[in-house]
This record gives C-alpha cells, sequence and structure tokens, in this order.
C-alpha cells in the first residue's frame, strides 16, 4: 500500500549528534511530498517551541507530536492536550528529591517550562539548548501551569533502575519511559507517541499500513506498534530494532533522508 505519511523522532533518528540535519536535502524532499501529497510528521519528547526551531522553512505548518504525545499541533492548532494530575506534581517533585538526588528535573507546561531555583547552573545551560526559555521557581510552591511533562535526567548507568522504580511507585497514575541520554519522561498515561499517531491518522483519515515511522529508542515503542512500516537506524537501542521492519544506516548518515527519498520514490507525484 502507498506510503502517504513519513513520521520521525528527532534525537538520535532525524538528527545527528550535532543536533542538525542536511536541510537543503530535506527541503528538496518536502517538495517532492508536497507532489505526492504526503505528510511530514515530527514525533519526539521534545517542546513543541524547540521542534518548530529545527523548521524555520515551515515553523507551525507541520504536524507536530510533541512531549511524547502530551501536545499534538497541527498548523499552530492544539489538537490534543494531555497534562498530569495536578496533585501529583509535588508528590513526584518530593519523591524524586527524596530518592533520586543525582536526578535533574526540568517541567514543561501548557505556559512555559520550569527549573527548580537551586539547579545546578551547568546543567541549566545545557537544558537551554532543548528549552531556549526556562524559568526558575521554588518547586516547594503551588505550580500554577498545566505539566505536559516532567523531564528527569539520570546518571546513563542508573536510567533503567530508575525507570523501574519509578514504574512501581507511580506506573498507576502516569506512563514512564526512558528518551535516551540519560533521559526519562513522565507523562500522562493518555499521552504517548502512539497517541499521537492515532490522532494523525484519525485527522487525515489514514490507515496504519499507510505510514512509516522512524525512532530509535524506548520512547519510539509505542509508534512502531501501529504499523508494520518501522525503520530503525544502526544507532537505536536493542528493543527498537527487534520491532523494526528494517534497520537502516546510522543517524550520523543521515539514514533517515536515504530511506525517505526511497519511500517518496515509490509514489507517483500528481499529475
Amino acid at each position: 500500500m502507498t506510503i502517504k505519511a513519513i513520521v520521525v523522532d528527532m534525537d538520535g533518528t532525524f538528527l545527528n549528534e550535532e543536533k542538525t540535519y542536511d536541510r537543503e536535502r530535506f527541503l528538496r524532499l518536502k517538495k517532492m511530498m508536497n507532489e505526492r501529497g504526503m505528510h511530514f510528521v515530527v514525533a519526539s519528547g521534545n517542546q513543541y517551541d524547540r521542534l518548530i526551531e529545527y523548521f524555520p522553512d515551515f515553523g507551525e505548518n507541520l504536524f507536530y507530536i510533541a512531549d511524547n504525545g502530551a501536545d499534538i499541533r497541527y498548523h499552530g492548532e492544539t489538537l490534543a492536550a494531555q497534562t498530569l494530575p495536578k496533585e501529583l506534581y509535588p508528590v513526584l517533585i518530593a519523591y524524586i528529591k527524596t530518592h533520586f538526588k543525582q536526578a535533574h528535573m526540568i517541567l514543561t507546561g501548557k505556559n512555559g517550562v520550569y527549573a527548580a531555583k537551586d539547579e545546578q547552573a551547568q546543567f541549566l545551560e545545557m537544558a537551554h539548548f532543548f528549552y531556549p526559555k526556562i524559568d526558575l521557581i521554588d518547586f516547594s510552591e503551588p505550580i500554577e501551569d498545566d505539566i505536559f511533562k516532567f523531564g528527569l535526567n539520570f546518571p546513563a548507568e542508573i536510567v533503567h533502575e530508575a525507570v523501574a522504580e519509578l514504574q512501581q511507585v507511580f506506573g498507576d497514575r502516569v506512563q514512564i519511559v526512558a528518551s535516551g541520554h540519560g533521559a526519562i519522561d513522565v507523562v500522562s498515561k493518555e499521552a504517548g507517541k502512539e497517541v499521537g499517531i492515532q490522532k494523525m491518522l484519525e485527522f487525515f483519515d489514514l490507515k496504519p499500513e499507510e505510514i512509516a515511522v522512524f525512532g530509535d529508542n524506548y520512547n519510539d515503542i509505542g509508534m512502531f506498534k501501529q504499523t508494520k512500516n518501522s525503520f530503525a537506524p544502526s544507532n537505536a537501542v536493542r528493543d527498537i530494532k527487534i520491532l523494526a521492519k528494517e534497520i537502516i544506516g546510522s543517524n550520523e548518515q543521515q539514514a533517515v533522508l536515504e530511506k525517505m527519498e526511497t519511500l517518496i520514490n515509490l509514489v507517483p507525484a500528481y499529475a
């Protein structure tokens, strides 16, 4: 069946390790997709405001599954927004501060991005790449915003242990998933990239077999289970490679763009 939409994860998949991609080649491929009525979809754990910065030629005019499916937008319009239960904010913060003293926290909300006033300057400097504007607040005070995601950062060697513990304590109330490079995302039970995929299928009136998905990490498992057309870069984690229809080259080789071109060329252009 003809592929009508291509869905890409960003970090470790579409982007290289310098967080860039071959923009000129992508613009050429996007033009080819437009000529074939195909959709380009971004599915990432990143915040929406950061994602649109990666695509300055299109900005809001793409379909975005942001914050691991908690924030879904098309042409700037919010199609779905799943926030965490407000009563859990202080509980999560207290537990993480008590049990994971090495962890760092970034909260992404509808109106802003937040870190603790006493957060380490070195971590904040790194975090500013992903979150251009971070408000420093007192986490002991009530958080007024509606929060999409608790973005946690751990030493890589304890990530799996931390995921297991958090799932044991909070897994009945929230969704917890490792998203690569020491990151763990805590989002609503009603979120997840797979939720974004379902919303996208409904919005464009597509079937699962009419989309192709690309991803490299544990937070991509849900969307890999949505279609048989799943592709993992060679640098992907083992669990994703097992699920993938095909393992392609690495993100450093811009393998996603290469495979995109192959898929696009299988679709005839409009006369």
